[in-house]
């Protein structure tokens, strides 16, 4: 991590691998593309989560950085955390993240 001393990372990762050990062992993570997510999946929004709410400069800001992202020797591109939850075979309830969820699957009907 940048700005990080590696006594301060060393200390996170212990007290993560604390957190990680009280997780039951019935939960399953794992990783997939955004496009993966928008492709092979329903999504659903549970009440409890806020209304679409992203201004203009949110969705630029976003988009902008998809755009400098595609052939730069950095890609992938981290978007950021994700979490959903799996409701059935092709279902995934979101638990954070769905605003830019929200903001890539709008833009990419509109490409």
């Amino acid at each position: 991590m940048v700005g990080h001393r590696g006594g301060d990372l060393r200390h996170q990762e212990r007290c993560f691998s604390r957190v990680l050990h009280w997780i039951p062992s019935s939960f399953k993570f794992s990783q997939l593309g955004l496009a993966s997510i928008l492709k092979q999946s329903r999504l659903i929004v549970p009440p409890n989560q806020r209304n679409y709410s992203w201004t203009k400069e949110e969705v630029t800001t976003l988009l902008q950085d998809f755009a400098r992202s595609i052939g730069s020797e950095d890609t992938p591109y981290f978007v950021g955390t994700i979490v959903t939850i799996r409701k059935g075979n092709d279902v995934l309830e979101v638990v954070d993240g769905q605003q830019r969820l929200a903001t890539t699957a709008i833009r990419s009907f509109h490409t």
